[in-house]
Parts: structure tokens; C-alpha cells; sequence
């Protein structure tokens, strides 16, 4: 009894505090609990046979049709007995019948029949109330501190959810780190492999670990149907809610795991633009991951399709393959490659600065030797000088330099890095939008 007034006094507050029309079903009632209420709907066996307010007028009702509570009952108790007593004479239909055409009936008729009408006037889905997106009773602002508070926070307290989210991330950055040990101080055709490899990676990891954040839809779907239904929320707010809860770890693991690397492996240009392109190559791969779980059956079509797409994605970020020597039937496929445009960006970011020549020659020496000509051919080439313009490899190969070769080679030579980076901006704006149209508009869950 204790609890169930805490529970009626929790719920009449809340309907004071945000002006909202709260139905209850309640059984046996303590007297408390009912004076809680302002209005009563009394059923008997499926038919109504009372609807209107509660205390004094409900029971000068009930006296019209002769019936007399017992002494010392409680209005709660009244009632009851009034519903017992119905039951007993099987005279339900009577009394909903007589019900209908009394006063309070045809009262509260057309009281109901306006409310229907002014219903009508507010706007309608196209898809009918099971997709309503309108929240009609909790505010953008307040529904994403709820889901903050109760949910958000709850979950970084939890290891099962920090745990794909955070520790690969942390062991990947060690792990480069060990691998490619300062060797980004290096200027020297080993460190021209190995950073490259690198700044690839650096895209590549992030993009599959996107498979970790397709239960978080998948599973949570039903209950994101039926809330929304429910008007606890709009899809853009449920949407915001949980990029942000996504976003917010992502800021502060990206930073640790972009200041391990970068400094330990020693790579020049801009941390800023580093972490940037890490963070972004990230949130991307969220958002592609809300957006193939919104609009997959299940997860385990889910969990198939994302790995697929970013396999496919590799082959055209131009690191496994030239983007020169792709067909050109598919060679489109590289310019929608979110992971080739960060590929780009940090190429340019640590090869596009203060790198050395690519030969140097000595103070004595009168001309290139076998390898060094070997050099000057293929930039010669790659360049498409004529042969033999690079006269002893002084006029060009003194500009020239490792970051100008292997820029050229990918197909990154005369861009900008935070160009690139834009195209990364652009993308997690596209694929936000697809996840908010797979989660508003899918018809896999019903209530």
C-alpha cells in the first residue's frame, strides 16, 4: 500500500508539473490513492457504466440509480462496491444503457466529442500514430538530459559497453607505436613504405571497428519503436542522444590514442589535423553503423553488411591499389571513399612538409651514379619530363623530394589536406542523415 501511494503521488505530479493527461489502471485502491484522481471510468464487464468526475458528484450519481453506500466505507470503497453490486444483479447493460442517457453521460459525450474534433486539427503522420515522430509530451531539450542521465551515464559505468569502444583502440595505438618506432624522422625510401602503411591504417582501424556499435541499434530498436510511439521522444532527438553518447568517448580516446602514436612515431606536420582525420574517420564509422542497423532485419545482417562495405572501401582508397591502375568502370567508387580522402589528408599532412630532396649528392661528385640514375629515370617518368632533361639530376632532383614522389604515385599531389578533411566533414553529415531516415521511416519493428 505504502508503495503504491508513493507510485499515484509520483504520477499526479508529474501530470501537474507538465500539463499532460495521465490514464491509470488501477485495482483495489487505497483511499489515498484514490483521491488522487481526478476522473473516474468505471467498467463491468467491458461496458461502460461510469465516466465523469470523482468524490461528491460520482456518488450522488450512483444514489439515482438507489444505491446507498455502507456506513464508514470510503469513497474508494463505495465505488468498489457500487462495480461488486452491478455484477451481482447482471444488470450491466441496464445500467450502461441508463448511464448513456443521463445527464453526466451527455455530459461528458460531448465533452469527449470536442476533444476528438480539436484532435483532428493537430497534425496527423502519413504512416498513421505507430510511426508518429511528434513528441507530444517531452520537449527536445528535456528528453536528451533524460536519456543522458539515465542511460548515458549508465553506460559509461559499464565494461561490456566501454570495452569494444575504448581498449582496441588503445591496444592498435600502442601497438603502431612499438611497430613504427620514430621512424617518421627518417626521410629514406623504408620510411616512405612505412609511413604510408601507416597513415592507412590509421583510417582502416577505426572504419571496422564500426561493427561494434551495430548492436547498440539493433538490440535497442524495439524499445526505441515503442518509446517514440510513446512520445517520449522524436528519431532526430533519440538519434542526437546516442551520437553524442558515442561522440563524447570517441573525443577522448582519439586524443590519447593520436598523442601516442604521432609522438612516438616521431610524424611531421599537424597533430591537430592527425587526431582530426582519426576522430572523424571514427564518428563516420558510427554513423554508417546506425544507419546499416536502422535499416537491416537483425544484426547478424547488420554485422555482415558493415565489414563488406568497408572491405570494399580499401580497395579504393588508393594504399592497396593505384587509383591510376583501377579501371575506370570503377574508378568513381575512389571518389566516394570516405577512407582514401583521410589517406589523403594525412599523407599530405606529414609528406607535404619539410622533407629533404630526394637524392643528395656529394660535395665531389660529378654526376649520379647507377642507382641514382635509376631514381632519375622514374621521376623523369612519374613526372613526365623528357628523358634526359634532368640534366645529372641537379636541376630537378634538388626540389624534388620523397613527399613530392610518393604524393604523385597515390594521386594526392597539388591537394589540400584540409581539403580532404572537409570531404571527411561531409561525409558524417550524409551518413547521419541516412541513419536518421533508416531509423524514422523503417517498418522491421512494430509495437
Amino acid at each position: 500500500a505504502a508503495t503504491s501511494n508513493e507510485v499515484i503521488r509520483i504520477v499526479r505530479d508529474l501530470a501537474l508539473r507538465e500539463s499532460v493527461a495521465i490514464c491509470c489502471t488501477i485495482h483495489t485502491p487505497t483511499s489515498f490513492c484514490f483521491q488522487q484522481f481526478d476522473k473516474l471510468l468505471l467498467m463491468v464487464r467491458g461496458q461502460l457504466v461510469y465516466f465523469g468526475p470523482r468524490g461528491e458528484e460520482a456518488l450522488n450519481y450512483f444514489e439515482t440509480l438507489n444505491f446507498t453506500p455502507t456506513p464508514g466505507e470510503s469513497e474508494a470503497e463505495s465505488v468498489l462496491d457500487y462495480l461488486v453490486r452491478i455484477e451481482a444483479a447482471q444488470n450491466t447493460a441496464e445500467v450502461a444503457n441508463g448511464y448513456k442517457s443521463s445527464g453526466i453521460g451527455l455530459s461528458q459525450e460531448g465533452h469527449v466529442e470536442k476533444l476528438v474534433q480539436e484532435a483532428k486539427t493537430l497534425r496527423t503522420p502519413a504512416g498513421g500514430a505507430e510511426d508518429s515522430d511528434v513528441a507530444t509530451t517531452t520537449p527536445a531539450w528535456h528528453a536528451f538530459c533524460t536519456f543522458f542521465r539515465v542511460r548515458t551515464l549508465r553506460n559509461y559505468t559499464m565494461l561490456p559497453f566501454l570495452g569494444p569502444r575504448v581498449l582496441d583502440k588503445i591496444a592498435f595505438a600502442i601497438l603502431l607505436s612499438f611497430l613504427y618506432w620514430q621512424q617518421g624522422k627518417t626521410s629514406d625510401l623504408s620510411s616512405l613504405v612505412n609511413m604510408s602503411a601507416l597513415c592507412f591504417m590509421w583510417v582502416v582501424i577505426p572504419a571496422f571497428g564500426a561493427v561494434a556499435y551495430t548492436p547498440s541499434i539493433s538490440l535497442e530498436r524495439p524499445l526505441f519503436v515503442r518509446e517514440r510511439n510513446d512520445g517520449l521522444f522524436t528519431t532526430s532527438t533519440y538519434l542526437f542522444c546516442k551520437m553524442t553518447e558515442e561522440l563524447l568517448i570517441l573525443i577522448v580516446f582519439t586524443v590519447i590514442d593520436s598523442l601516442i602514436v604521432f609522438y612516438c612515431v616521431g610524424l611531421k606536420g599537424s597533430f591537430v589535423l592527425f587526431w582530426l582525420v582519426h576522430f572523424f574517420a571514427a564518428s563516420i564509422s558510427v554513423a554508417f553503423a546506425y544507419l546499416v542497423a536502422g535499416a537491416s532485419p537483425n544484426l547478424d545482417v547488420a554485422n555482415a553488411v558493415v565489414p563488406a562495405f568497408m572491405m570494399v572501401m580499401l580497395f579504393f582508397a588508393g594504399f592497396l591499389v593505384l587509383l591510376n591502375d583501377i579501371t575506370w568502370i570503377l574508378r568513381w567508387i575512389a571518389y566516394i571513399d570516405f577512407i582514401r580522402y583521410g589517406f589523403g589528408a594525412l599523407m599530405i599532412n606529414h609528406w607535404g612538409n619539410d622533407q629533404p630532396p630526394i637524392l643528395e649528392f656529394g660535395e665531389d661528385q660529378r654526376g649520379p651514379n647507377v642507382s641514382q640514375r635509376v631514381i632519375i629515370a622514374f621521376v623523369e617518368d612519374l613526372f613526365g619530363l623528357p628523358s634526359g632533361s634532368v640534366m645529372d639530376g641537379v636541376d630537378v632532383l634538388t626540389e624534388v623530394t620523397l613527399g613530392d614522389v610518393i604524393l604523385k604515385v597515390l594521386g594526392f599531389s597539388g591537394q589540400s589536406e584540409w581539403a580532404s578533411f572537409g570531404f571527411l566533414c561531409i561525409f558524417l553529415a550524409i551518413f547521419i542523415f541516412g541513419a536518421w531516415l533508416a531509423l524514422r521511416f523503417s517498418k522491421l519493428t512494430k509495437r
